[in-house]
């Protein structure tokens, strides 16, 4: 360097030798040297082009964007970016020689992240478009740039599915539902759950539209299972023969549009299609065809490989190994009721009720966006009247108390079973007897002998004969 400085200060140095030196510089790690580096060339070049009989073409557009050896060399190409702008980056691109491994495309990309954290959510929607045409002027930023739009996405208030952000990243990182797919671990499990859900609820509208016009379709298992679509980690439709051979267009767009996510049902009728849906440590199959129960298995019970290109029908039906076999079938309850209440035994609420991920209005979750328990009421406090305990229906608070917020995930799962069951009660016909206060069990008794058998059983209660009564334990 000292030879150089030399060199530059008697006015000797060369075209070719400063852009040597300029391109180092591009490429240098921070430190001492760079910046020595950096005024060398800085004040070099005010003085060296009057000692060039002719400076080289290339030097104009080195004027045009003498910033880059300044103390703040991605400022104005951020301050374009800010404005949606690209003329000068597209011209730094094509006129001058910054290599694509420069700390400068690095600190621009940098640069850029921070600025994202401080908009608004409503400007940062505006400006996804944008963003998005962002990796094809920064040579390898492509990554960085969709991680970042899909971090910052995942953190709005209202983070809908965006149907431009879902097919940019979808042919980018391919889905993130795939076991091997590691790229979307550079967004955080805030993004990449977000967009699980944003494929599950495609997945679910998408399944039941094309089964609508081969089959009678009952839409309320859509809409009770468009519910969950937050928390899905997994889904994939698979397609009995009827629709996997047709050649209405439509049908075949929708075949080309789903790719590897898309599979085979066998061995059952032809007109029958099943979705598969993994919430959290469950998997859940549903059929398109009325009259078929839906099916729940532990995901750690391995009864059902997920990933696979075809089942038959035989490995989704299992009701000796299957965790739970609901029919769609109401009674004095309807049959979404009856789902929920097993879904809550699980563990599984309905995304309402299910804590999100972190969001800007939220500070207190994590950014990792690992999701929190669902915080439910205290466990039902029975009031007594007489020689026995009747148990009064209890409603959710909208405000959590500090013991509910410290309970375990048993007293959490145990909470908002009873909160749901006693809400169910209350539309019972029944008379509820409570001894929990003497440490035993929730007695209900229907009022009408010989009915609601069966929905008490669906609630989980047991029944006892002799006493012509069914208990919580």
């Amino acid at each position: 360097l000292g030879r150089w400085e030399a060199q530059a200060h008697d006015g000797r140095m060369s075209p070719m030798h400063w852009r040597g030196l300029f391109r180092s510089f591009l490429q240098a790690a921070p430190g001492p040297g760079a910046e020595r580096l950096r005024r060398l060339l800085s004040q070099s070049a005010d003085a060296l082009p009057e000692s060039w009989s002719r400076p080289p073409p290339w030097w104009e557009a080195i004027g045009r964007h003498r910033s880059l050896l300044g103390t703040s060399p991605c400022r104005v190409y951020m301050l374009e970016m800010i404005n949606e702008g690209t003329e000068m980056l597209d011209d730094l691109r094509a006129n001058t020689d910054v290599p694509p491994g420069s700390w400068f495309w690095t600190e621009l990309v940098r640069g850029m992240k921070a600025g994202l954290e401080d908009l608004t959510d409503t400007a940062f929607r505006s400006k996804i478009p944008y963003l998005l045409r962002l990796p094809g002027r920064i040579p390898g930023a492509l990554n960085d740039i969709l991680a970042a739009v899909l971090a910052r996405y995942a953190q709005c208030e209202n983070h809908s599915r965006h149907p431009e952000l879902l097919q940019f990243a979808l042919e980018s990182w391919r889905s993130p539902q795939l076991r091997t797919n590691n790229l979307w671990e550079l967004a955080g499990t805030a993004a990449k759950q977000m967009v699980c859900g944003w494929l599950a609820q495609e997945d679910l509208e998408d399944f039941y539209q094309v089964c609508r016009g081969h089959a009678q379709i009952d839409q309320r298992r859509l809409k009770f299972w468009l519910r969950f679509t937050g928390q899905m980690d997994y889904t994939q439709i698979l397609l009995g023969g009827e629709i996997r051979y047709s050649r209405n267009t439509d049908v075949r767009d929708f075949i080309a549009k789903k790719k590897d996510r898309i599979g085979n049902l066998t061995s059952g009728p032809a007109s029958n299609n099943a979705i598969l849906m993994q919430i959290g440590g469950w998997v859940f199959v549903e059929f398109s065809e009325t009259g078929n129960a839906c099916y729940g298995y532990p995901v750690s019970g391995a009864n059902i490989n997920l990933g696979r290109r075809e089942y038959s029908i035989y490995d989704l039906k299992q009701k000796v190994t299957a965790s739970s076999w609901l029919t769609h079938m109401d009674g004095h309850l309807s049959w979404e009721e009856k789902f929920l209440a097993e879904l809550r035994a699980k563990g599984v609420f309905p995304d309402s009720q299910a804590s999100r991920p972190a969001n800007r209005q939220q500070p207190t979750a994590t950014r990792s966006g690992a999701p929190a328990q669902p915080v439910a009421p205290p466990l039902l406090s029975p009031t007594p009247t007489g020689s026995v305990t009747r148990v009064a229906p209890q409603f959710r608070s909208d405000t959590s108390t500090p013991q509910a917020a410290a309970a375990s995930p048993d007293e959490i799962l145990r909470n908002a079973h009873e909160e749901f069951l006693m809400r169910s009660l209350s539309e019972m016909n029944v008379e509820i007897v409570g001894h929990r206060g003497k440490g035993g069990a929730l007695w209900v008794y229907p009022k009408v002998r010989g009915l609601l058998h069966k929905e008490l059983m669906a609630l989980g209660l047991r029944y006892r004969a002799i006493k012509d009564g069914y208990y919580l334990p």
